[in-house]
């Protein structure tokens, strides 16, 4: 137990070392408007669903809570309107048409308004990780929203995890975006111009 301890002890100390060296050496991790999601002790993949802030709350597309070690199972359906996140100690349904949201087997309903944009639902991160029983943290400095277990590593040591990530994910996004292709257009140089309008 005792040897345990001091290699949590050697780890914590060998990442708040690293950290400091590289806050003096900092390298900008993301460009404006772009936010990253942890779901457990993964730095997801940016996509064009990025997180949305509504009211000084962050809403994250609902699949972010099957990916990780969160592992929650999903169904949307959209004609009714509902969304079911569930596991098998937990479910948790959004009525998106009412804006609410329950958990099966208790009795209180909860005021949960969702954003549905582009195809995309986006659901309240920090209220559904509580009613989840997942931990919510945002680190502004890179910036990056983490939903996590309990027992998942913990946020100081993950935060040096996300900013050694992030500039490899930060690159990977932009080398996929679609450049719009440009014609170029005839040039018609003075002399031909001239030449045409003697004949």
């Amino acid at each position: 137990v005792v040897s345990v301890k001091r290699h949590i002890a050697r780890i914590t100390l060998f990442v708040l070392l690293i950290s400091l060296c590289s806050s003096l050496f900092a390298v900008p991790t993301s460009a404006e408007g772009e936010i990253f999601v942890a779901a457990g002790n993964t730095v997801l993949p940016l996509s064009d669903a990025m997180p949305i802030r509504s009211s000084g709350t962050w809403y994250i597309d609902y699949e972010c809570f099957s990916e990780g070690t969160l592992k929650m199972n999903t169904s949307y359906n959209a004609s009714e309107g509902k969304l079911v996140l569930y596991n098998w100690d937990t479910t948790l349904i959004f009525d998106i048409h009412s804006s609410t949201a329950y958990v099966v087997g208790d009795n209180a309903q909860y005021k949960a308004a969702t954003v549905v944009a582009n195809g995309t639902v986006y659901i309240p991160a920090q209220f559904t990780a509580q009613l989840l029983d997942f931990e919510y943290d945002y680190y502004p400095d890179i910036p990056l929203i983490r939903i996590k277990r309990a027992d998942d590593i913990p946020h100081t040591m993950f935060r040096y995890i996300a900013k050694n990530a992030v500039p490899g994910l930060l690159e990977e996004y932009n080398s996929k975006k679609v450049v719009p292709e440009t014609v170029p257009q005839p040039v018609v140089q003075e002399e031909t111009k001239k030449q045409s309008l003697r004949l």
